[in-house]
């Protein structure tokens, strides 16, 4: 078992859904030590006992995949949440749609490091 160092950056948006992100109402950083086999598996750990939201690796954005000159040990991920901040439900997402109630982007950025111990 590996211990991982977690970072989280917020930075959350109203949401419309003809219209997109719109105005910025809250940003905020978190942060948390996880025990896991690997880093991907950190994450998952990460996003369902610290977040307390769904996640899946295929809906999210990692850069490095994408561009050559990024580092390895970041993640960007999208989740639609109602005004509590928590993540928005099947009915919510169908009310959304149709104008009738509001939700919000939280863009979350993560970095993860591994931590190993030193010797003194």
């Amino acid at each position: 078992m590996k211990t991982f160092k977690i970072i989280s950056s917020h930075s959350v948006f109203i949401d419309n859904y003809n219209d997109g992100e719109l105005k910025n109402v809250n940003n905020y950083s978190l942060n948390a030590t996880i025990k896991a086999e690997d880093p991907r598996k950190a994450i998952e750990l990460y996003f369902k006992k610290e977040l307390f939201y769904n996640f899946n690796f295929e809906n999210s954005y990692i850069p490095h995949e994408e561009e050559d000159d990024t580092e390895e040990n970041t993640l960007i991920y999208d989740v639609l949440v109602d005004f509590d901040n928590i993540e928005a439900n099947e009915r919510s997402i169908k009310s959304w749609k149709k104008g009738k109630e509001t939700l919000y982007n939280n863009n979350i950025f993560i970095t993860i490091f591994e931590l190993t111990p030193v010797k003194i």
